[in-house]
């Protein structure tokens, strides 16, 4: 080595877990290959390049799917309680 250091992450590696290939994120997202492609080219899923390969952390991973998480009541429940939610009177605050 010619007193060059490699550089340091601002993350451990532990922060950011397996590096996984996008046939492997595929079958965990049970989706294809070519899907998971899409959404690393257009930004939805963080990706890192590894020379040639595409691969993606188990962070990324975990975070595109909580970005993906919807509520869980269902939307009949939430558009039941967005009608209840307008059917009460508006409370009046005092001013002073």
């Amino acid at each position: 080595m010619s007193g060059r250091t490699a550089p340091t992450s601002r993350r451990s590696l532990d922060q950011v877990g397996r590096l996984l290939t996008v046939q492997v994120a595929a079958e965990f997202l049970g989706t294809t290959s070519g899907h998971v492609r899409r959404l690393v080219a257009d930004g939805s899923l963080a990706s890192i390049r590894v020379g040639r390969f595409v691969r993606v952390s188990e962070e990324a991973l975990v975070r595109f799917i909580d970005g993906q998480t919807t509520d869980t009541r269902g939307y009949a429940q939430i558009r039941k309680d967005v009608r209840l939610a307008q059917m009460r009177p508006a409370t009046k605050s005092s001013a002073r």
